[in-house]
């Protein structure tokens, strides 16, 4: 776009020489465009404008001229005005491309999405292959909920120009928006023949594999693209977040590759972190900053709204930074309970930096770890003098910077993960608190009683069945020859993996079910189906683990050495189910086994749980808020301490 808009600036400037239309102005016209274009050049966008008006009054005839005035109105920061000219442009000149795209960047920038929209429609009419108005274009319309138009769109070029980079490589991230990884795949390798060296395309293919559960190539291209180029950190968090799932690489190395994210991102921050200048006192009212990118119809949400409904508002004031575009039903409920929402996507981290620091944060948490859409560039920087993070990423971010790490006894217990983390762990009470929707439904029938073949189900993401994972289900499957499996989220390519490795340890193909990604009333439903759910590791369930109690269906869970791997034990024992935790594969092979042969047991729990697991919810979600902010008053309690000792 920087490169679009500079050839742009020569158009409109009168630096391109070759343009007809210059070549034919008065003098004064002539002199008004030279000095325009040293103002552009120098980027004195006032001056710009100044000499463009100019131009007009000499010469009201030259439409063109319009353009250019627009243009410096947008760059000075003075979107109304270049609106009303750009309107008045587009007008006079119907078939200028360069018109039509500056007019819908006028119009989005008053806010006007729908009349930009219809603006870059006519633009691409006019002229479907001009590329710099594709990527935004198509987010525009992603926010719109426009999705499938957007598609189409993309569709149509790659029709019309198959061999164009571009148009491949922003079909398929649509694709993949859309959850269509298996198309997206495709236009991504295809992208690749043209640029093999593009780190951008291989972050994507990693992406890509992941959603349609082949770990092992989402893991390889995640690699390529860090290779290539490890200063992008959403390539880095990518690689990271995968890393997780790999059973092959142990809890040592991977806080090692953690480390080397710190080393490139952090070290270059840690000369200019700040002295922070918070009132030090302990009693007063603390500015807690919660920052994440998933205050929407994401997992997060079960998590976070029972602590922001819970929290007391007399001592501890709430900001949630929000780091997504995507606003919805559950956004705008979660903004109604903080003190202060703050809209920071657009933001970069040098301004998100320097705003949280002129908000006198006080106690930092980034809700997202290693996951999309987080800030931990940000975090590096250190803008509050207590940073933490939490919930999205059971696991360390390799940050100095960050303080603490929220967990429990259960998931870290002590002496036995501390040196793989770069934060200090702060135990609490629990891990976190965990609410469901009301419309939570509730199946009491276990279905294996109703006539069908006892099932086994995992609704986990692809990602994290692993090689290892799935030769444990064969031995479960070959030892009950009468069940089946269930397996959500599957994709074409996901459940040709799957076949093909069960039907090598002699489990016959028709006692496989894959099931499509649904939403979530319709992932919901399908535990009416399910009679006992079977946990991936090393990378434990969270919230499906939880949710499928919350409906009376038990999970068989195996055990490690890292909080990611002790999740699934961790929900288990919670509610009183430590008949399901495992602490090998023989175990949990053995135990699966075992429960599918007391389906008269597992109704029992069917019944009894969805109540017993509610009231605890609701028992937790105050227990824990109350032990989270008497903890956040301790540590702030000691670094006013250490303050003042230190002055």
């Amino acid at each position: 776009m920087k490169k679009f808009l500079g050839k742009l600036l020569e158009k409109w400037s009168g630096k391109d020489s070759a343009t007809p239309s210059v070549q034919k102005k008065t003098a004064p016209i002539q002199d008004f465009r030279s000095q325009a274009s040293q103002a552009v050049a120098q980027e004195r966008w006032e001056d710009a404008i100044q000499l463009y008006e100019q131009a007009i009054a000499a010469s009201p005839g030259e439409p063109s001229l319009l353009v250019g005035l627009g243009f410096s109105a947008l760059e000075a920061g003075r979107p109304k005005k270049a609106l009303a000219d750009l309107t008045k442009a587009a007008r006079l000149l119907p078939q200028s491309p360069d018109a039509w795209f500056l007019l819908g960047r006028a119009q989005l920038a008053v806010g006007l999405a729908q009349e930009a929209a219809g603006s870059w429609r006519r633009l691409l009419e006019i002229r479907p292959d001009f590329m710099p108005v594709y990527p935004d274009f198509l987010q525009l319309l992603l926010r719109l909920g426009a999705a499938q138009e957007a598609l189409q769109i993309t569709h149509q070029a790659v029709e019309r120009d198959p061999d164009r980079f571009e148009y491949r490589l922003y079909h398929a991230n649509l694709l993949f928006h859309m959850h269509e990884s298996e198309a997206a795949i495709i236009h991504y390798l295809h992208a690749l023949q043209f640029m093999p060296g593009s780190a951008d395309i291989l972050a994507n293919l990693g992406v890509a594999y992941r959603q349609s559960g082949e770990l092992e190539k989402a893991l390889l291209y995640a690699r390529k693209a860090i290779d290539i180029n490890a200063a992008v950190p959403e390539f880095f968090s990518n690689y990271l977040f995968l890393l997780q799932s790999a059973s092959d690489v142990d809890i040592g190395q991977k806080f090692m590759e953690h480390q080397r994210y710190a080393r490139i991102f952090e070290e270059p921050c840690k000369p200019f972190w700040p002295v922070h200048q918070n009132m030090p006192d302990p009693s007063r009212r603390l500015r807690i900053g919660y920052v994440s990118g998933d205050f929407c119809d994401h997992a997060l949400r079960f998590f976070i709204e029972p602590v922001l409904n819970s929290h007391d508002h007399e001592n501890f004031e709430i900001f949630c930074f929000y780091n997504n575009q995507i606003t919805d039903e559950h956004t705008l409920r979660l903004k109604k309970q903080a003190d202060h929402w703050i809209d920071c996507a657009g933001c970069s981290d040098a301004d998100l930096f320097a705003d949280i620091q002129q908000r006198g944060i006080d106690i930092l948490v980034d809700l997202s770890g290693h996951t999309a859409h987080n800030r931990l560039p940000v975090f590096a920087r250190k803008p509050a003098p207590i940073q933490m993070t939490w919930l999205g990423y059971q696991s360390t971010t390799g940050l100095t910077a960050m303080d603490w790490r929220i967990t429990d006894h259960s998931l870290d217990p002590e002496g036995m993960t501390e040196r793989f983390n770069s934060e200090r762990l702060l135990r609490l009470s629990a891990a976190a608190a965990f609410a469901m929707d009301d419309q939570l439904p509730v199946f009491p029938d276990l279905p294996c009683l109703q006539g069908e073949p006892f099932t086994f189900g995992c609704l986990h993401n692809p990602s994290k069945v692993t090689l290892e994972v799935l030769d444990t289900w064969a031995r479960i499957l070959v030892q009950a020859p009468s069940a089946r499996l269930l397996l959500g989220n599957a994709t074409d390519l996901y459940a040709e993996k799957v076949r093909a490795h069960m039907h090598a340890h002699g489990v016959e193909a028709q006692r496989l079910v894959f099931v499509e990604r649904l939403p979530l009333q319709g992932y919901l439903d399908l535990h009416a189906r399910i009679d006992l759910m079977l946990d991936t590791f090393p990378y434990n369930g969270g919230t499906t683990t939880l949710h499928a109690v919350a409906m009376g269906v038990p999970t068989i869970v195996l055990h490690s050495d890292s909080a990611i791997s002790r999740a699934g034990e961790a929900a288990m024992r919670a509610y009183g189910l430590s008949d399901f935790c495992s602490p090998d594969i023989d175990a949990y092979v053995a135990q699966a086994v075992r429960w599918s042969g007391q389906p008269d047991e597992l109704a029992r729990l069917r019944r009894m749980l969805p109540a017993q697991v509610a009231r605890q919810n609701a028992q937790v979600a105050q227990m824990f808020t109350r032990s989270l902010e008497s903890a956040w008053r301790d540590i702030w309690r000691e670094w006013c301490e250490a303050r003042a000792s230190a002055q």
